[in-house]
């Protein structure tokens, strides 16, 4: 779905955006009830937790690039968090149990939140701008919100990168 994403989004077309949008929510939802669904069934898969986590990093990635082109994000915010999600599927791939531990856990779901808040945010400037032609993306406070908020999200993820490494090397 990212490389729908990818050639639909940067259109800049209101047709295109609601499209967009629909994508985005279907991608969201379908993200959560695919897990839930192979939990409850029992058809959890190593290569079906590996392709979960490249969908989702594709998906996030095609919204980052998408955003750094069409907001002008500064390249070293948008170099980390791309770094980010390679580095979070590498562990995913080496570790999967990763996630079990309750301190990785709970700082990967708040990262989580804060990446989701932020790429709302610029589509939320977006909406504004096709239905109430309002332009919110170029106010001061806008990008201080959306700096706040990418910082934020990349130092508590390389933070739990921090105490994944931590207790990886504390095990040996």
């Amino acid at each position: 779905m990212g490389i729908i994403i990818l050639l639909l989004y940067p259109l800049d077309d209101i047709v295109f955006f609601n499209i967009s949008i629909t994508i985005i929510l279907v991608a969201l939802v379908t993200d959560i009830l695919d897990g839930k669904i192979a939990r409850k069934y029992n058809l959890i898969s190593k290569e079906g937790y590996i392709l979960d986590g490249l969908g989702d990093r594709s998906f996030y990635v095609a919204l980052i690039l998408i955003f750094f082109l069409k907001f002008k994000i500064n390249i070293l915010i948008i170099w980390l968090l791309i770094f980010r999600e390679i580095i979070l599927y590498a562990i995913r791939l080496i570790t999967p149990t990763w996630h079990s531990n309750n301190r990785t856990r709970n700082i990967s779901i708040l990262h989580a939140i804060g990446l989701r808040l932020w790429l709302f945010n610029y589509l939320l400037a977006d909406g504004l701008k096709y239905y109430s032609n309002i332009e919110i993306s170029t106010m001061l406070e806008f990008k201080l919100i959306q700096y706040t908020i990418a910082i934020s999200t990349i130092f508590i993820v390389y933070y739990g990168i921090y105490i994944y490494l931590t207790n990886i090397s504390m095990e040996k």
